[in-house]
């Protein structure tokens, strides 16, 4: 699906947002997980989530996002691209994904 025209760290947060209370025990993927604990105890902003898009980019991998603050996103971008959105519409409603894209859009 191609997001080029959004901002991906404002769609981060949308989507971070949208995923509500529903908690998830939080992952342990290297480097990310020290990324996500400088960031408890307060709100998930859009320049938490540009960290993260930048901590991909600075290593040429793609932004794949499993749980922040135990929230389950699990989307994957690459190249301006959402190549995953099946999981978070199976945690959080169908075409729920598509829903948080629309309103960034609208």
């Amino acid at each position: 699906m191609d997001i080029k025209d959004l901002n991906l760290a404002e769609l981060i947060v949308a989507l971070y947002e949208r995923a509500g209370k529903k908690t998830y025990p939080p992952g342990n993927a290297a480097g990310v997980t020290q990324l996500l604990a400088a960031m408890e105890g307060r709100t998930f902003t859009k320049k938490d989530a540009q960290k993260l898009i930048d901590y991909a980019e600075d290593r040429d991998i793609p932004v794949s996002l499993d749980y922040i603050r135990g929230r389950a996103l699990k989307v994957y971008f690459e190249d301006g691209n959402l190549f995953r959105a099946d999981l978070y519409d199976r945690d959080h409603g169908e075409n729920a994904c598509q829903e948080v894209i629309d309103l960034l859009r609208s």
